[in-house]
C-alpha cells in the first residue's frame, strides 16, 4: 500500500501536469485518452512489482522489505491521500479510474499480527537443546588447549625453581583432589562460592538496572560518572576494610565488597549497550505496531545483551577474587581462611590447591550459568552467520 501510494502519487502528478498543459493549449479533448494510456501503463507497473516500481527509491528501503510489509500495512490510513489523487481525472472522465472511487472493501486491509511459527514438540525442543549443548562442549577444546599450555609453563617453572617455590602441577592437582574428598574443605569451598554468587547477583542486578536507566537518560549518565570514578578509583582492599568495620566478619562484608567492586563494570556495559543500539530497528518495529515494552524485549534488549554479558563475565571474576580476599583479611572462613592458614604453614602446595579450587568454581559458575544463558539469547546471531562460519 505504501508503494502504491508513492507510485500512484507520482503517476497522478505527472498525468495532472500533462492535463493542465493540454487544457491550457486547447488540447483538452485528447486529455482523457492520454490519461487512460498513462494510467494503464503505470497501473501495470505497480501491480507487477509494487515495492520496486517506485517506492524503494523515495523511501530509501530495500524492495524486498517493502514488498513484505505491504500485507501488514493499514490501508484505511492511506484513504484520504489515495482519494485525493483521482480528483483531476474524474473531472474529465470517470472511466479513467474504472467509473468510481474505490469502495470500503479496498481499504479493509489492516495491520495484522505476524503469524508465529508453529510450536515444536518436546522431542524437537530437547533435540535442539542437546545439539546446542554438544556444540558448546565441543567448543571447549580451545579452552582446554589454553589450560594445557598453562600447565606446560607451570611445569617449566617447577623444574626451574623447585618444589618450595612452585610445586609441580600434578602434585597440586593431587592436593586439590584430596581437599575435594574432605567434607570440611568442600563445605568451605561451597561457602566461598555461595558468597561470590550472592555478591555477583546483587552487583549484576544493580548494575544492569542503573545502566539501563543511565543509557536512556543522558542526564542520569552525567550524574553517575563521578560516582563511577570514585568507585573504580578506590582499591577493593579499602572497601573490604570498611566493610569489616561496618559488618564484621560476616557474609555481609563479602557481599558489600563485591557489590561495590563489581557494580561499575556491569553498569558501564549496560549503559554502553543502550547508547550504541541501532535505533533504526526500533523505529521499524514501531512502524509495525510494536509497543515500548515489546520493542525493548525483542529489539533493544538483544543488542544490549551483547555488551552486558562480557561485563557480567568480568564481574563474576571480580566477585570470586574479592570474596577470597575478603575472607582472607576478615578471617571469615571459606577458601580465603584456608589460604591464610596455608600461608602461616608455608605450605605452597596447599595454597595453590585452594587457588586452583577457587578458579575451578569460577569456571563452573561461568560456563554453567552465564554462557548457556548467553548462548540461548544470542541464537539469532548464530543463525545470521554465513554457512560454515562458527565461533
Amino acid at each position: 500500500m505504501t508503494a502504491a501510494r508513492v507510485h500512484a502519487t507520482g503517476s497522478a502528478t505527472t498525468s495532472r501536469d500533462r492535463l493542465i498543459g493540454l487544457g491550457a493549449g486547447g488540447g483538452a479533448p485528447a486529455a482523457p485518452g492520454l490519461l487512460r494510456a498513462a494510467h494503464a501503463t503505470e497501473t501495470d507497473a505497480v501491480l507487477a512489482d509494487p515495492a520496486a516500481s517506485a517506492a524503494s527509491g523515495p523511501l530509501d528501503q530495500p524492495a524486498q522489505l517493502l514488498g513484505a510489509s505491504i500485507k501488514h500495512c493499514n490501508a484505511a490510513a492511506a484513504r484520504p491521500a489515495v482519494e485525493a489523487i483521482p480528483g483531476p481525472m474524474t473531472a474529465l472522465d470517470t472511466a479513467i479510474i474504472g467509473g468510481s472511487l474505490p469502495d470500503d472493501g479496498c481499504y479493509a486491509l489492516r495491520w495484522t499480527e505476524p503469524r508465529r511459527p508453529p510450536r515444536r514438540g518436546p522431542v524437537a525442543g530437547l533435540a535442539d537443546r542437546a545439539a546446542r549443548l554438544g556444540r558448546f562442549v565441543w567448543s571447549g577444546w580451545a579452552g582446554l588447549s589454553a589450560l594445557a599450555l598453562l600447565a606446560a609453563l607451570w611445569q617449566a617453572g617447577h623444574e626451574a625453581y623447585g618444589d618450595f617455590i612452585l610445586p609441580a602441577p600434578l602434585a597440586t592437582l593431587a592436593a586439590a583432589w584430596g581437599l575435594l574428598g574432605d567434607p570440611g574443605a568442600s563445605a568451605k569451598l561451597w561457602l566461598t562460592t555461595e558468597r561470590a554468587i550472592l555478591g555477583f547477583a546483587l552487583a549484576a542486578g544493580a548494575g544492569v538496572l542503573a545502566g539501563l536507566a543511565a543509557g536512556y537518560s543522558p542526564a542520569t549518565l552525567r550524574l553517575a560518572r563521578p560516582l563511577l570514578t570514585v568507585m573504580l578509583g578506590v582499591p577493593p582492599i579499602a572497601w573490604i576494610v570498611l566493610a569489616m568495620i561496618w559488618f564484621g566478619g560476616s557474609n555481609a562484608t563479602v557481599a558489600a565488597a563485591i557489590l561495590i567492586a563489581a557494580t561499575p563494570v556491569v553498569f558501564v556495559g549496560a549503559a554502553e549497550g543502550v547508547a550504541t543500539r541501532d535505533r533504526a530497528l526500533e523505529t521499524m518495529a514501531q512502524a509495525f505496531g510494536a509497543g515500548p515494552l515489546r520493542r525493548f524485549a525483542h529489539v533493544a534488549a538483544r543488542q544490549v545483551a551483547a555488551h552486558v554479558f562480557p561485563a557480567l563475565a568480568l564481574a563474576l571474576g571480580t566477585a570470586f577474587k574479592v570474596a577470597v580476599m575478603a575472607e582472607l583479611l576478615a578471617n571469615a572462613g571459606g577458601s580465603g581462611g584456608e589460604l591464610a592458614r596455608a600461608r602461616a604453614l608455608l605450605d605452597i602446595s596447599l595454597a595453590l590447591a585452594w587457588v586452583l579450587l577457587a578458579v575451578a568454581a569460577l569456571i563452573a559458575v561461568e560456563y554453567g550459568l552465564i554462557r548457556p544463558v548467553r548462548a540461548g539469547l544470542e541464537r539469532w546471531r548464530e543463525a545470521a552467520q554465513p554457512w560454515g562460519v562458527k565461533r
